[in-house]
C-alpha cells in the first residue's frame, strides 16, 4: 500500500498540480474509479483504462496495476547450518515415534545399616553431667541419622535406655527435635515405658510435641486427669496409630459431651482402614450414634484409600451395598480385605454360602437382599428373626 501511495504521487507530479486542479472528471470517471478502487485487483483496473484511458484516475489506475502485478518477494534463502538443523530435526521425530520408550531407572534397594557399621558412641559414665548426656544424645543420633529401615527389636534401643531418670527431659527434647527416623521410632519404642516418665506433670508438658505419651497416659489411668488436653488436640494427629490410642482415652473417660468431637474424628480420618480403626474404639460407647455414624461414613466413602476395608463395618450394621461388596471381594481380593478375611466375615456374620458360585444367587438383587438382624447383626436368608 505504502509503494501504491508513492506511485500516485509520482503521477501527480508528473502532470503537474495545476492542470491536474483544472480539470473536472465526469461522473462516469468517478464512478468507474470508485468500484475499481473497491474490487483492489488488476482486472477492475484493466477495465477502467479501456473506458477512460486518460486523466488522473488513469495515473491512479496504472499506479494500482504496477503494485498488483509485482510478483511477490521470494523468501530468504536458508543457510546451511539451519537446513542442517532442520533436517536433524525431522530425524528424531522419525526416530522417537519408531523407538520403544525408556525403561525406568531401577531403584536402589535400601537395605539396613547393621550396628557394626553404625558410628560408635562412647558409652555414658556413672553420674555423667547434664551436658555429658546431651553430648551423648548427639552422638546417638548421628549414629542413627540416615538409617533408611526401622526395627523395633533393634540392639541400638538399649542406647536410649542408657539416659538416667533424672535427664529424662534432655531425651524428650531429643526426640522431639530430631529429624533422624531410626532415632524417633526407637523413641517411640522406649519412652513410655522409661523410668521417670511416671511423672504426670512431666507427660503433660510434652504429650502434645510426643503424642506417643499417650500410651504412657493409658498404661496409668491418667485419661480423666488429660481429658481436657486431649480433647483438644486429638483431632490434629498425625499418625493415626497414635490418634486411636487418643480416640481410646477420651472415649474411657466416657463423657457424651465428647461423643459429637469423636464422631467428627471419625469422619475427618481419611483412610478407609483408619476409619474402622477408629470406630472400633467408640462403637460401644453407652448412647453413641453408632448407627449415624456408620452412615456418615458410607456415605462420604471415596473410591480409594482403602475403602474396602470399612465394607464389613458397614456391612455390620445393615448396609446392604456393604453386604455386597464383601461378597465380591470373595472374587476380587482387596489389599486391605483379601478373600479370606472376606470368607472368615460371612461365616461368621451370615449363612452364604461357601460355594463363591452360589454367592450371587444368595446376596439376590438390591430389591430382595438377605435379612438382616440388627440384634446379631447377621444376614440370614432363612426366615425372618422375630420382631424384625
Amino acid at each position: 500500500m505504502i509503494r501504491t501511495t508513492a506511485l500516485l504521487l509520482l503521477a501527480f507530479a508528473a502532470g503537474g498540480t495545476a492542470g491536474w486542479l483544472a480539470k473536472d472528471p465526469s461522473r462516469a470517471d468517478l464512478r468507474d474509479a470508485a468500484e475499481a478502487r473497491a474490487a483492489r485487483s488488476a482486472e477492475a483496473w484493466n477495465r477502467y483504462l479501456e473506458r477512460h484511458p486518460t486523466g488522473f484516475h488513469a495515473a491512479e489506475a496504472r499506479a494500482w496495476l504496477a503494485d498488483l502485478l509485482r510478483p511477490p518477494a521470494a523468501p530468504p534463502a536458508m543457510s546451511q547450518v539451519e537446513a542442517l538443523s532442520t533436517e536433524i530435526h525431522a530425524w528424531e521425530v522419525r526416530f522417537a515415534a519408531a523407538a520403544p520408550p525408556a525403561a525406568p531407572a531401577p531403584v536402589p534397594e535400601k537395605k539396613p545399616v547393621p550396628p557394626s557399621e553404625r558410628p560408635p558412641v562412647r558409652p555414658l559414665a556413672p553420674g555423667a553431667s547434664r551436658e555429658e548426656v546431651d553430648a551423648y544424645l548427639v552422638s546417638v543420633q548421628r549414629r542413627l541419622n540416615g538409617i533408611p529401615t526401622y526395627n523395633r527389636d533393634d540392639p541400638d534401643r538399649a542406647l536410649l535406655l542408657a539416659v538416667p531418670k533424672e535427664h529424662i527431659d534432655l531425651l524428650l527434647s531429643a526426640a522431639a527435635t530430631s529429624r533422624s527416623w531410626m532415632f524417633n521410632g526407637l523413641a517411640d519404642e522406649v519412652l513410655p515405658t522409661m523410668p521417670g516418665i511416671d511423672d504426670p506433670v512431666l507427660v503433660k508438658a510434652w504429650i502434645k510435641r510426643l503424642p506417643v505419651l499417650i500410651r504412657t497416659v493409658l498404661d496409668h489411668g491418667w485419661e480423666r486427669d488429660f481429658h481436657d488436653l486431649l480433647a483438644e488436640n486429638a483431632r490434629g494427629m498425625r499418625k493415626v496409630s497414635q490418634q486411636v490410642l487418643w480416640v481410646r482415652a477420651i472415649a474411657k473417660a466416657g463423657e457424651p459431651k465428647d461423643y459429637p468431637l469423636l464422631e467428627e474424628i471419625v469422619v475427618g480420618s481419611e483412610y478407609g482402614y483408619w476409619r474402622r480403626d477408629l470406630f472400633r474404639e467408640v462403637e460401644k460407647l453407652p448412647g453413641f450414634p453408632a448407627q449415624r455414624l456408620v452412615q456418615r461414613c458410607w456415605d462420604t466413602r471415596k473410591p480409594r484409600n482403602g475403602v474396602e476395608a470399612f465394607f464389613p463395618v458397614a456391612a455390620e450394621y445393615g448396609i446392604r451395598d456393604a453386604l455386597a461388596q464383601v461378597v465380591s471381594c470373595v472374587t476380587a481380593p482387596q489389599p486391605h480385605f483379601r478373600t479370606e478375611n472376606a470368607d472368615a466375615w460371612l461365616a461368621e456374620h451370615s449363612d452364604a454360602p461357601d460355594d463363591a458360585a452360589r454367592l450371587a444367587t444368595w446376596l439376590g438383587p438390591a430389591g430382595d437382599p438377605p435379612r438382616f438382624d440388627p440384634a446379631t447383626r447377621r444376614w440370614t436368608r432363612g426366615a425372618a428373626p422375630a420382631g424384625f
